[in-house]
């Protein structure tokens, strides 16, 4: 009986443990009345595999997300990078040929307290060069630990300053001079407007 008691007791000290243990993240919030807005950057860089990506710009939206449903304040925040501008492509052999990136999804999330947020690939990224035949470098979704986000408001927008390292990325076709790697950087600084973290 006291056996039966002890180990009891043990289990619901564990569970306790184990939920205050859960780690606490910092809140994004929207200065707009809804879940989703603007969202725009600068230049972005991807290198890796012997290749360089460089955009002039992007632009596309942020999202809060609160248990996988958007919503006006929410512990993630995906940032659907659609339209990017002015991309070339070099390698060693490549030299600026242009390059079409599509769209695609990244997810942040921060511990409370800190600056740092860590990202997350949602869906595949993918960029096509043309140059005598098709070169496609993927960088899959699902990858994560991506921390290298710093971020801080600023007036009524969201400024992240995203410098990421271990990027996998997959070159396939006509790739000259490019191969497979999992060292990709990127570069790029992130303007959410009308968006803040609290």
């Amino acid at each position: 009986m006291i056996k039966a008691k002890l180990v009891a007791v043990f289990s619901v000290m564990v569970a306790v443990l184990a939920v205050s243990a859960a780690p606490a993240f910092a809140e994004f919030q929207s200065n707009t009345g809804v879940g989703h807005g603007e969202g725009n950057s600068g230049a972005v860089v991807l290198e890796g595999g012997g290749a360089t990506l460089e955009c002039t710009s992007a632009e596309g939206e942020w999202e809060i997300l609160s248990g996988g449903v958007e919503a006006t304040k929410g512990t993630s925040m995906q940032i659907k990078s659609k339209k990017f501008n002015g991309c070339k492509a070099k390698s060693s052999i490549i030299n600026g040929a242009a390059a079409t990136v599509k769209a695609c999804t990244f997810e942040l999330k921060q511990a409370a307290g800190s600056t740092k947020a860590v990202g997350s690939t949602v869906t595949e990224c993918t960029v096509e060069v043309k140059v005598l035949g098709t070169c496609t470098i993927k960088v899959p979704g699902g990858q994560t630990g991506l921390e290298k986000n710093t971020l801080s408001n600023s007036g009524s927008n969201l400024l992240t300053v995203a410098e990421d390292t271990g990027i996998t990325t997959k070159p396939s076709g006509f790739c000259l001079g490019i191969k497979e790697t999992k060292e990709a950087k990127q570069k790029a600084t992130i303007t959410g407007i009308g968006l803040k973290e609290v």
